[in-house]
């Protein structure tokens, strides 16, 4: 019997024991997506997308549907009104810069004072043989007046509408000149007219310029549209 027991333990032995040929487990698909470098990307990245559309799906039947975001629009009636915008026609525009390269001296009479020296006279609304600005476009004018008084002469001016005295434009009796100016702002009516006077000579008084430069300026522009908000 001891005869034959060893041979039948050395066969179990030997039975139990792993084979080197099967001692090595076939890898797991994760674990050859890892280690595999034979595989072609291709293959490799196939292989991937199979295994987390897998995880996916798993996942899935775990996890609550997300919620979908719905749009859902108010009633009509219930909707927030906005005032469309229209754009609104804007008139600021320069009319007249005219200039005087001539002196005046007083006299009997009130003068018109002319200009001989257009700068910016816009339209024509300024007649530069009158001397008269007429108004053709109803709104708020600006004009301002700049003159240069004369040694031991007064200056005496007015800025008219219609025949009628506005604003003055005055300096008294000096031994130096000097620059001096006036400015108003007029509403205007269509056919209103607008000019620069002299006053009469119950007192000397003058205004100086010459032919080399323009110490006297007359000037203005719309600044309103009647027509306008």
């Amino acid at each position: 019997m001891e005869g034959l027991w060893a041979p039948s333990v050395l066969l179990l032995s030997c039975l139990l024991l792993p084979s080197s040929s099967g001692s090595q487990l076939s890898p797991s698909p994760d674990q050859r997506l890892q280690t595999d470098p034979k595989e072609t990307p291709p293959q490799h990245h196939a292989a991937r997308a199979i295994q987390e559309q897998k995880a996916g799906s798993a996942q899935e039947g775990l996890l609550p549907p997300r919620p979908r975001c719905v749009r859902c629009c108010e009633p009509a009636d219930q909707r927030f009104s906005y005032t469309q915008y229209q754009p609104l026609p804007q008139i600021n525009m320069t009319i007249l810069k005219v200039g005087r390269k001539k002196p005046l001296h007083s006299n009997d009479y009130y003068q018109t004072l002319i200009f001989d020296t257009q700068f910016v006279n816009l339209y024509e609304h300024f007649n530069m043989f009158t001397g008269k600005f007429y108004c053709y476009v109803p709104g708020i004018y600006y004009f301002s007046l700049n003159v240069h008084t004369w040694n031991q002469k007064e200056t005496y001016l007015h800025i008219m509408r219609n025949g009628a005295e506005v604003v003055i434009l005055y300096a008294q009796v000096s031994d130096r000149s000097i620059m001096q100016s006036q400015s108003v702002m007029l509403e205007l009516q269509e056919q209103d007219e607008v000019w620069v006077r002299l006053y009469k000579g119950e007192r000397e008084n003058a205004i100086f310029s010459d032919e080399y430069d323009t110490y006297i300026t007359f000037s203005g522009h719309l600044i309103k549209y009647s027509g306008d908000p």
